[in-house]
């Protein structure tokens, strides 16, 4: 079995070599594998990114709630909340800020305001929409 072995990474290196790769086959030479780097692009999250759900609460009164994603090219980005009812009753919004970076098909997302906390959502790409956390958001014009 040791010698079928043997033959085997013989015969899978000799192919290495003889396909062009060279993957530092020969006496003293150091064996070097190298793994390709993924590409991050984080051009696919920068921009602004609106999602609106509007629902009928346990009262009967419909409230939307629209959260504003601004994704800046510099890392930074805010969160915007904000809540309406149909029923009389202020309009509530949050803001929070934060730092955020692509890590490779997921953002992390450092918050600073109004209270430090850290998510890390995967992201995608169709079209004008950027799928955040399995929920998804348009492009704001």
């Amino acid at each position: 079995m040791r010698r079928f072995v043997s033959c085997a990474v013989v015969l899978g290196l000799s192919t290495l070599s003889a396909c062009g790769n060279d993957a530092g086959v020969g006496p003293g030479a150091p064996l070097v594998f190298q793994t390709p780097s993924p590409v991050v692009s984080t051009s696919g999250v920068v921009g602004t990114w609106t999602r609106s759900v509007s629902f009928v609460d346990e009262f009967g009164a419909t409230k939307t709630t629209e959260t504003t994603w601004v994704f800046n090219a510099d890392g930074s980005a805010t969160r915007t909340i904000t809540v309406r009812s149909s029923a009389a009753g202020p309009t509530t919004t949050t803001e929070s800020t934060a730092r955020w970076q692509v890590q490779a098909d997921q953002v992390a997302i450092d918050f600073v305001t109004p209270s430090p906390a850290r998510v890390t959502l995967q992201f995608s790409r169709v079209g004008d929409s950027l799928i955040l956390g399995g929920e998804t958001f348009l492009r704001a014009l």
